[in-house]
């Protein structure tokens, strides 16, 4: 049985949206962090990052943001801090805005780096499903 936390949270989204929520088919790559969620009032893509460390560090791949947006879909980031149900999450708008504005750059190894001390807001925190699934409907 799959115990990863991206595994653990996409089962217990599902059940709690009670729709299916399946490995995003739109991006050059299939990755188990690109969830499409078919129900929401469009579909909905979340790219779901997993950080353990205290404060929280997470990186989004450049190549995987710039496929979401030439896709055109409704995106999400998520980034989950010590678990499979609690952390921060943030529009792709205000990814590509920050890119944009050089608020978030590039590192060296081709990923935008995010750290909980200073890359979000109170305001994007959530501390389980519930909280997450009611911002992105």
């Amino acid at each position: 049985m799959n115990t990863t936390p991206v595994f653990l949270f996409r089962k217990q989204l599902s059940m709690q949206l009670d729709i299916e929520v399946k490995k995003w088919s739109g991006g050059t790559r299939m990755s188990n962090h690109l969830l499409e969620l078919s129900a929401v009032p469009r579909p909905t893509i979340l790219y779901v990052k997993i950080s353990n460390n205290v404060p929280g560090f997470w990186g989004l791949t450049k190549n995987q943001v710039d496929q979401l947006e030439k896709s055109g879909v409704r995106w999400f980031a998520v980034f989950l801090h010590l678990g499979p149900s609690s952390g921060y999450l943030t529009s792709g708008d205000q990814i590509l805005n920050r890119v944009k504005s050089g608020k978030i750059t590039l590192s060296i190894d081709g990923d935008y780096k995010f750290n909980e001390t200073r890359d979000f807001e109170p305001t994007q925190q959530f501390s389980d499903l519930g909280e997450l699934i009611g911002r992105v409907r």
